[in-house]
């Protein structure tokens, strides 16, 4: 009877050995987001934005043809599907910048900036540069 008593005594000791084990491994596997949520780090593809996307890519390609007229139409379809999306209106302040309508390019650009959130990724961080930038350009040009 007695050794009965310490053999279940050693495996209650190595179940609770093993518990223990299982929580603090348990504990290792768990993924902390310090800064950004997993919403922050999707790609356009998941967040249903590619259409967004493209459109800026386009309204800027035609920017650099010298194109204004339909860049800014473009990146206008832009801001009615993301109206949320700093980008785009930092896009449409560069259209805005070279055709030298200052005030609206510094209109747009402070939209971008009031958009961006307190927190930003490497890229969101040069779109604001971007942005800052198109006001201070359009300031000299006044």
């Amino acid at each position: 009877m007695c050794s009965d008593n310490k053999w279940i005594k050693k495996m209650m000791k190595w179940k609770a050995v093993v518990l223990v084990c299982c929580l603090w491994l348990s504990g290792c596997s768990s993924i902390i987001f310090i800064g950004q949520t997993p919403e922050d780090n999707k790609t356009a593809a998941e967040t249903g934005l590619v259409a967004v996307d493209n459109l800026i890519v386009r309204g800027d390609e035609q920017r650099r043809r010298g194109q204004l007229d339909i860049a800014s139409a473009t990146l206008e379809r832009a801001v009615r599907l993301a109206p949320r999306s700093p980008d785009v209106y930092v896009a449409l302040s560069r259209v805005k910048l070279d055709a030298g309508q200052y005030s609206a390019a510094v209109q747009f650009a402070q939209k971008a900036l009031s958009l961006f959130p307190s927190k930003v990724s490497w890229k969101q961080e040069r779109a604001r540069t971007e942005a800052q930038w198109v006001i201070n350009e359009a300031n000299k040009k006044r």
